[in-house]
Protein backbone atom coordinates (compact mmCIF):
# COMPACT_ATOMS: atom_id res chain seq x y z
CA UNK A 1 0.00 0.00 0.00
CA UNK A 2 2.96 2.36 0.62
CA UNK A 3 4.15 1.84 -2.99
CA UNK A 4 7.68 0.71 -2.19
CA UNK A 5 9.52 -1.79 -0.04
CA UNK A 6 7.95 -1.57 3.41
CA UNK A 7 10.36 -2.01 6.34
CA UNK A 8 7.76 -1.30 9.07
CA UNK A 9 8.26 -4.77 10.54
CA UNK A 10 11.94 -3.82 11.10
CA UNK A 11 11.53 -0.69 13.22
CA UNK A 12 14.41 1.12 14.82
CA UNK A 13 12.79 0.94 18.27
CA UNK A 14 15.45 -1.52 19.38
CA UNK A 15 18.14 1.11 18.76
CA UNK A 16 18.31 3.60 21.63
CA UNK A 17 17.87 7.25 20.69
CA UNK A 18 16.55 6.70 17.15
CA UNK A 19 13.40 8.03 15.57
CA UNK A 20 11.89 6.44 12.48
CA UNK A 21 10.44 8.98 10.07
CA UNK A 22 9.92 6.68 7.10
CA UNK A 23 9.79 2.93 6.70
CA UNK A 24 9.17 2.86 2.93
CA UNK A 25 11.95 2.61 0.37
CA UNK A 26 10.07 4.20 -2.50
CA UNK A 27 12.60 5.25 -5.10
CA UNK A 28 15.35 3.73 -7.22
CA UNK A 29 16.81 5.44 -10.26
CA UNK A 30 19.98 5.31 -12.34
CA UNK A 31 21.15 7.18 -15.37
CA UNK A 32 23.73 9.42 -16.97
CA UNK A 33 24.68 13.06 -16.51
CA UNK A 34 27.12 15.50 -18.10
CA UNK A 35 29.61 16.80 -15.52
CA UNK A 36 30.90 20.36 -15.89
CA UNK A 37 33.59 22.47 -14.23
CA UNK A 38 32.05 25.82 -13.35
CA UNK A 39 32.48 28.88 -11.17
CA UNK A 40 30.22 29.37 -8.12
CA UNK A 41 28.50 32.31 -9.89
CA UNK A 42 28.48 30.78 -13.36
CA UNK A 43 30.59 29.95 -16.37
CA UNK A 44 30.77 30.72 -20.07
CA UNK A 45 32.77 29.59 -23.06
CA UNK A 46 33.69 26.10 -21.82
CA UNK A 47 34.25 23.22 -24.16
CA UNK A 48 34.95 19.65 -23.14
CA UNK A 49 37.00 16.71 -24.33
CA UNK A 50 35.19 14.37 -21.91
CA UNK A 51 31.91 14.64 -19.98
CA UNK A 52 31.12 11.16 -18.70
CA UNK A 53 28.84 10.76 -15.70
CA UNK A 54 26.66 8.03 -14.21
CA UNK A 55 24.47 8.12 -11.13
CA UNK A 56 22.48 5.76 -8.96
CA UNK A 57 19.81 7.05 -6.56
CA UNK A 58 18.38 4.80 -3.85
CA UNK A 59 15.87 6.54 -1.62
CA UNK A 60 17.47 9.83 -0.56
CA UNK A 61 21.06 8.72 -1.30
CA UNK A 62 22.74 9.33 -4.61
CA UNK A 63 26.15 8.27 -5.89
CA UNK A 64 27.62 10.17 -8.83
CA UNK A 65 30.61 8.94 -10.83
CA UNK A 66 32.33 11.42 -13.12
CA UNK A 67 35.16 11.88 -15.63
CA UNK A 68 35.35 15.44 -16.94
CA UNK A 69 38.06 17.09 -19.03
CA UNK A 70 38.05 20.61 -20.41
CA UNK A 71 39.40 21.46 -23.84
CA UNK A 72 38.83 25.19 -23.13
CA UNK A 73 38.06 26.53 -19.65
CA UNK A 74 36.38 29.73 -20.82
CA UNK A 75 35.44 32.08 -17.99
CA UNK A 76 34.66 30.85 -14.48
CA UNK A 77 32.91 33.49 -12.38
CA UNK A 78 32.51 33.72 -8.62
CA UNK A 79 35.11 32.84 -6.02
CA UNK A 80 34.97 29.01 -6.10
CA UNK A 81 35.33 26.17 -8.62
CA UNK A 82 32.46 23.67 -8.58
CA UNK A 83 31.55 20.39 -10.20
CA UNK A 84 28.24 21.07 -11.96
CA UNK A 85 25.72 19.42 -14.23
CA UNK A 86 24.40 16.89 -11.69
CA UNK A 87 20.97 18.45 -11.04
CA UNK A 88 20.69 17.25 -7.42
CA UNK A 89 20.21 19.35 -4.29
CA UNK A 90 22.12 17.88 -1.37
CA UNK A 91 21.34 18.36 2.32
CA UNK A 92 22.76 21.56 3.77
CA UNK A 93 24.48 22.23 7.10
CA UNK A 94 27.52 20.16 6.06
CA UNK A 95 25.39 16.99 5.85
CA UNK A 96 25.44 16.81 2.05
CA UNK A 97 27.96 14.07 1.55
CA UNK A 98 31.51 13.36 0.55
CA UNK A 99 33.50 13.13 -2.63
CA UNK A 100 36.66 11.40 -3.67
CA UNK A 101 38.79 12.55 -6.57
CA UNK A 102 40.71 9.53 -7.81
CA UNK A 103 42.62 11.33 -10.56
CA UNK A 104 43.40 14.94 -11.43
CA UNK A 105 45.62 16.12 -14.27
CA UNK A 106 46.67 19.51 -15.57
CA UNK A 107 45.46 21.30 -12.45
CA UNK A 108 48.02 24.05 -11.71
CA UNK A 109 49.45 24.76 -8.26
CA UNK A 110 48.40 21.29 -7.18
CA UNK A 111 50.63 20.31 -4.28
CA UNK A 112 47.98 18.25 -2.48
CA UNK A 113 45.32 15.86 -3.74
CA UNK A 114 41.95 17.30 -4.71
CA UNK A 115 38.77 16.41 -2.89
CA UNK A 116 35.29 17.90 -2.82
CA UNK A 117 32.98 19.39 -0.23
CA UNK A 118 29.28 18.74 -0.79
CA UNK A 119 26.67 21.16 0.59
CA UNK A 120 23.20 22.08 -0.65
CA UNK A 121 23.24 22.38 -4.47
CA UNK A 122 27.01 22.59 -4.74
CA UNK A 123 30.01 20.31 -5.03
CA UNK A 124 33.03 22.50 -4.21
CA UNK A 125 36.47 21.38 -5.40
CA UNK A 126 39.10 21.69 -2.65
CA UNK A 127 42.77 20.97 -2.02
CA UNK A 128 43.40 17.98 0.23
CA UNK A 129 45.48 18.46 3.35
CA UNK A 130 44.10 22.00 3.70
CA UNK A 131 40.79 23.73 4.11
CA UNK A 132 41.40 25.73 0.94
CA UNK A 133 38.78 25.88 -1.78
CA UNK A 134 40.04 25.81 -5.34
CA UNK A 135 39.36 29.37 -6.40
CA UNK A 136 38.54 30.69 -9.84
CA UNK A 137 41.24 33.35 -9.42
CA UNK A 138 43.91 30.88 -8.30
CA UNK A 139 44.79 29.68 -11.78
CA UNK A 140 44.23 26.05 -10.80
CA UNK A 141 41.91 25.10 -13.66
CA UNK A 142 43.42 25.07 -17.14
CA UNK A 143 42.24 24.47 -20.69
CA UNK A 144 43.01 20.75 -20.40
CA UNK A 145 42.23 20.03 -16.71
CA UNK A 146 40.80 16.57 -16.08
CA UNK A 147 39.13 15.30 -12.90
CA UNK A 148 37.80 11.79 -12.23
CA UNK A 149 35.96 10.81 -9.07
CA UNK A 150 32.86 9.87 -7.17
CA UNK A 151 30.38 11.76 -4.95
CA UNK A 152 28.03 10.12 -2.47
CA UNK A 153 25.45 12.26 -0.77
CA UNK A 154 22.11 12.67 0.92
CA UNK A 155 19.70 14.67 -1.17
CA UNK A 156 16.89 16.79 0.17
Amino acid sequence: AGKGIDFSAQTASSVTGTTVTSEILDHYEEGTWSPTIIGSSGASGQSYTLQNGRYRKIGKFVTLGFDVQLSAKGTLSGPYVLLGGHGFTFEGNNLGGAATVAYAANVSNQTDPIFAYVNAGNIYLMLGGTTAYITTAGGYINDNSRIIGCVTGLIS
